[in-house]
């Protein structure tokens, strides 16, 4: 009811955005770009465990430009969790491309901005923001669209926009101003192991041992973290 209650006056209120808003706007839009680009050059498995490593990025960020120092255990988990990614990138390499690694790398860098940009600026009209960004996607996407998606496709299209980008992305944007960056970041971590497996699940896309060890050294870091930081 919320949500449908700020989005009435929603269309008025994208010309009413300050700066910082577009700014927010313009940063969710790339990381849309790169996050889907990446899936033509890498795998499910890749992209997932790569993004793993948003909470510990976000907690750079939260500790350079909000002051929020990280605990010692956010530094070690880091470093556990940097070299599962490194492992799997660097034995993976007949599952994905650098390329298509680097922009899951410029997407996961994106949303830790956002992270740190709706924190520190708690005035950003959020909704209008979410809003703006997927126009400035699709408006990217256009010139190179080419023919019309199929039926089959459109509903994987229309189901992919109103669950990730609509109700996921407004989520994230409302739940980022009310948590530290780190925070945020840890929760949408733990996807981490579950994307390859419904890759694996719906698309026959098996991962590779290399995958696996990375993302489980990953998981167990961001976890560790997790409930050692829900104990203290």
């Amino acid at each position: 009811y919320m949500l449908f209650e700020e989005g009435a006056g929603i269309f008025r209120r994208l010309g009413k955005m300050d700066r910082y808003s577009v700014l927010y706007a313009l940063i969710g839009a790339g990381a849309m770009q790169m996050f889907i680009a990446s899936f033509r050059y890498t795998s499910v498995a890749h992209g997932a465990v790569i993004y793993a490593i948003v909470p510990f990025i976000a907690g750079g960020l939260g500790w350079l430009v909000l002051g929020e120092k990280p605990a010692r255990i956010a530094v070690v988990s880091s470093v556990f969790a940097l070299s599962g990614v490194m492992y799997m990138v660097g034995a993976g390499q007949g599952e994905g491309h650098i390329s298509g690694d680097l922009l899951a790398l410029g997407a996961t860098i994106s949303m830790a901005v956002l992270m740190v940009l709706g924190r520190k600026h708690a005035h950003i009209d959020l909704l209008a923001a979410a809003c703006l960004s997927t126009l400035i996607s699709a408006m990217i996407s256009l010139p190179f669209s080419g023919a019309l998606p199929s039926g089959e496709d459109m509903v994987s299209l229309a189901a992919f926009g109103m669950v990730n980008q609509a109700a996921g992305f407004i989520c994230f944007a409302f739940g980022s101003r009310m948590l530290p960056p780190m925070e945020t970041a840890l929760i949408g971590a733990l996807d981490a192991p579950l994307a390859p497996l419904w890759a694996w699940l719906l698309f026959n896309d098996v991962p590779v041992q290399a995958t696996l060890t990375g993302g489980g050294i990953v998981f167990t870091a961001v976890m560790a973290h997790f409930l050692l930081q829900a104990r203290s």
